[in-house]
């Protein structure tokens, strides 16, 4: 006769099922990173990258704000040598323009003297040095005279300037000195590169603008600077806006 085992009962099969969906839970259910419920804070790995970030995010702007201002320093000493550089150049320029006046000096201009169709050097060296006896009182001292540019006729009402060649600079000094003493409508000028012309305009403009605002002004002995209100100006702070030449300097 067979024993036939005994049949678990049906309470004890649900709570062996139990368990084993307990234990596959237990075994393939995630400890860490769990999803965190809405409206929870960050996790600690996530919070800990958003706090790395920021500080690389100022490091990076430390360092920019250290790169501009390294840039400043360096603009600040740039524009320095650039001034340093502008103020000798024109300390340069003007010890040219000096020395190209001073080649000049046994030289002068007559502007406004009459001209003729069929004139030569020679009669226009007597011309001049009829003038200068007459109305200076001072012998022949002109030993050459030429006109400057091209002879137009019928098509200028303005005679060519003339230049005038002295032996000495002495002899040159004279005849200036008398320079007022010139018949009406003929002006007797220093012979003055076209540059240094149009500087001493610049400094006669800005002598008279300042005089027309009550400023007492003059042009300085170095002819390259203006004194005004006892302040001295270079030529090249009186610049006007249209900054034009001028053509010849009258008296």
């Amino acid at each position: 006769m067979s024993v036939t085992p005994e049949q678990p009962s049906k309470r004890a099969k649900m709570e062996s099922r139990n368990n084993i969906a307990s234990s596959t839970l237990t075994l393939h259910s995630p400890k860490k990173h769990a999803a965190p419920p809405k409206g929870a804070p960050p996790a600690a790995q996530e919070e800990d990258d958003w706090k790395k970030n920021i500080r690389k995010i100022l490091e990076n702007t430390e360092l920019l704000v250290e790169r501009a201002d390294n840039a400043d320093i360096r603009i600040q000493a740039l524009e320095e040598e650039n001034g340093t550089l502008k103020a000798q150049l024109r300390t340069a320029n003007d010890r040219i323009m000096q020395l190209e006046e001073k080649a000049n000096l046994n030289y002068l201009i007559v502007s406004g003297m009459p001209e003729e169709e069929r004139e030569t050097e020679t009669t226009l060296a007597k011309k001049v040095n009829l003038m200068i006896s007459e109305h200076m009182k001072l012998p022949f001292l002109c030993q050459y005279a030429r006109r400057l540019g091209v002879f137009n006729k019928g098509k200028s009402t303005r005679p060519r300037p003339v230049r005038i060649y002295f032996v000495s600079v002495e002899d040159r000094h004279r005849v200036y000195r008398n320079k007022f003493s010139t018949p009406k409508n003929i002006f007797l000028n220093r012979d003055l590169p076209m540059e240094q012309r149009k500087i001493r305009k610049i400094l006669r403009d800005g002598v008279k603008q300042a005089k027309t605002e009550n400023k007492t002004a003059e042009i300085s002995r170095n002819s390259y600077e203006a004194k005004i209100d006892g302040k001295n100006y270079h030529w090249s702070e009186l610049l006007p806006p249209d900054d034009s030449i001028m053509e010849e300097e009258s008296a």
